[in-house]
């Protein structure tokens, strides 16, 4: 109707007929995946994070700052643990190449009933891996969830395998959960260096 103030009156109103073409289309699906990629826009300074290497000694990762470096959760009874790990060893030029550091902890200590300490450091001289490893101990973890849950709102345990990877000054730069897509590690670690602005353009994926 089409109302006019003080008439009192209303006017029945004939819309001009408006007929839409509308064709069905299929909408394609992505497949799903237990693997995520979470750069972060801001990078956030992590804890003091001890562990004990592969000679029994205790470690921290703040030694290590200086060169990006990778750091690895695995389990000797983690089938796509044990595939990152050869994936690791596969590539381990291009890793030296780009100055990355990788120290791959085992949690085979922390009470899983499938957990063999001896398996995992058996598993790693069979795979030859070139590269530092250890022991992960339950404060290590348990400081990596709370990082994680100050990250994201939703709260949850971190999967088998996760990493992260941490910039020079010891920040970290971007968490895997899942297993590691090779091309984009070494992608990521090229990218430590954008500045702050390309850095959050890099982080979300639309521009």
């Amino acid at each position: 109707y089409r109302l006019e103030q003080d008439t009192g009156k209303a006017e029945s109103w004939l819309t001009t007929p408006h007929k839409l073409d509308v064709q069905p289309l299929r909408l394609d699906s992505h497949s799903t995946s237990q693997a995520a990629r979470i750069p972060l826009a801001r990078r956030f300074p992590l804890p003091p994070l001890n562990y004990s290497t592969s000679a029994g000694e205790p470690g921290a990762v703040h030694d290590l700052k200086g060169r990006p470096l990778l750091l690895n959760l695995w389990a000797s009874w983690c089938v796509p643990c044990v595939k990152e790990l050869r994936d690791l060893v596969e590539h381990q030029d291009e890793c030296r190449e780009q100055e990355l550091q990788i120290l791959a902890l085992s949690v085979d200590e922390l009470g899983d009933a499938r957990a063999q300490p001896d398996s995992a450091r058996q598993m790693l001289e069979n795979l030859q891996f070139p590269f530092a490893s250890g022991m992960a101990s339950d404060a290590l973890i348990d400081k990596l969830q709370l990082v994680q849950d100050e990250l994201f709102n939703v709260s949850r345990p971190l999967p088998l395998p996760s990493s992260l990877l941490i910039d020079p000054q010891g920040r970290l730069a971007v968490l895997y959960k899942g297993p590691l897509d090779m091309r984009q590690l070494i992608d990521d670690v090229r990218q430590l260096d954008l500045s702050e602005n390309h850095r959050r353009d890099a982080s979300v994926p639309f521009s």
